[in-house]
């Protein structure tokens, strides 16, 4: 009796660390929802709507992006300081994103849009800090399956949104109404957020000094290896500011092929579907047979996707294409298969990476300085809008691609430690 008692009491941590795996797993599906159907149909929207050029349009993203930023740096420092009240804070994100959304759904004109985007930025920047560091701190020995499972849960997310926000869209609403109504489900999972991941007692340590964070920080930046991941995440996300920003309206207004909403939206909900299914096997990958190989295969197969998008008007004009029946769409429609299949898995394999090297302290600020690896791509959709403006999409995408051979030579140069 007494050793069924003890089993069980050994069981319980184990069953705590896989509940708050499954809701901050669920959270981040949610958050991703309504991020997914965001970017890929309701921004488009926004644009048509308000008759918006491309930079115009960029600038709403860049705005959104140094909101995202700064609290992402913000979330960081509270993650690690207060690493037991990590549910709460995820629910306060969940919450703060609903409410983002709500207001840039009320407001009349695009000088009132500015402002409201930063909260669009704000809410969803505070998730990730507090729940990867959790996990982390949950996970120690399964680091690279508990950080692939949270990315599987924005491929789901990435997944439902557009389908759900794409029939609404064509049937129900209007993308204004869908804005305002998106607060109710956002609370309602940041509720079941305080529910699942309950806050517990504070462990006393050193993350009760009130300069910790900025101390771990400083520390972090002495790591070489980590420096460098951070410095190619960098470099890619400038990329990331023309093609995840540019394409769903690339689709829609590009003459050659003017996409549907739904059309649009099939299109990233297969790709994110792949994702999903590549996710847990690069997560398997990498503590198998170790990072460098999975980072540096998929950046060099995300430079080739978006290399193949803005040389596939080019492409369809050579002899042996036409031959063989494959037009502009084939391509297209491959190359955005190919991106958005790898995009989310990519980026939570260098969170994975990071957590990895970093060693086992700090694990929030660690996350933070990851998504902190952001910075270049608060100007790149404003940049990226102007060029789009004076010579179009396709040198847009060609100077993408060009510029994600910085961040391939750096992966390929670095010495990660050995898996054992």
């Amino acid at each position: 009796m007494s050793d069924n008692s003890v089993s069980s009491e050994n069981d319980k941590p184990s069953l705590k660390r896989y509940q708050a795996l499954i809701a901050i797993t669920f959270g981040h599906a949610a958050k991703h929802l309504y991020n997914g159907a965001f970017r890929t149909l309701l921004m488009p929207e926004i644009k048509f709507g308000f008759g918006l050029n491309s930079a115009q349009y960029g600038i709403l993203g860049t705005i959104s992006s140094t909101s995202w930023w700064i609290f992402t740096m913000i979330g960081g420092y509270f993650g690690d300081r207060f690493p037991h009240r990590a549910g709460r804070m995820i629910a306060i994100s969940l919450a703060g994103m609903g409410a983002g959304y709500f207001i840039v759904g009320v407001m009349p004109t695009y000088i009132l849009l500015i402002p409201a985007f930063l909260l669009i930025g704000a809410g969803p920047s505070f998730f990730h800090p507090p729940a990867l560091g959790e996990l982390s701190r949950l996970f120690p020995d399964k680091r690279g399956f508990a950080v692939s499972m949270h990315g599987f849960g924005a491929n789901i997310g990435e997944v439902v949104g557009p389908l759900i926000v794409g029939y609404l869209l064509s049937n129900l609403l209007d993308w204004q109404e869908i804005l305002k109504w998106s607060i109710l489900p956002a609370l309602g999972s940041a509720l079941l957020i305080l529910l699942m991941v309950p806050s517990r007692a504070r462990k006393p340590s050193k993350d009760n000094k009130k300069f910790t964070y900025f101390l771990d920080l400083r520390a972090a930046l002495k790591n070489p290896l980590l420096v460098m991941l951070i410095i190619a995440l960098a470099t890619k996300s400038f990329s990331d500011g023309a093609v995840g920003y540019f394409i769903p309206v690339y689709l829609r207004e590009d003459p050659l092929l003017l996409f549907t909403p739904n059309e649009v939206a099939y299109l990233f909900v297969i790709s994110h579907i792949l994702g999903a299914i590549i996710q847990p096997l690069i997560g398997y990958a990498s503590d198998r047979i170790g990072w460098k190989i999975i980072l540096v295969g998929g950046m060099f197969t995300i430079m080739f996707s978006t290399m193949l998008i803005g040389l596939s008007s080019v492409i369809v004009e050579f002899s042996i294409v036409k031959d063989i029946g494959v037009s502009l769409i084939h391509l297209i429609v491959f190359a955005i298969l190919i991106w958005g299949s790898l995009h989310f898995s990519l980026h939570h394999t260098f969170i994975g990476a990071s957590l990895d090297v970093s060693g086992e302290e700090s694990q929030s600020t660690v996350v933070s300085l990851v998504y902190g690896a952001g910075i270049l791509a608060l100007i790149s959709p404003y940049l990226f809008g102007l060029i789009i403006d004076s010579f179009g999409y396709y040198i847009t995408f060609i100077i993408a691609g060009i510029f994600l051979f910085i961040p391939t030579g750096i992966l390929a140069s670095l010495k990660f430690p050995v898996k054992r």
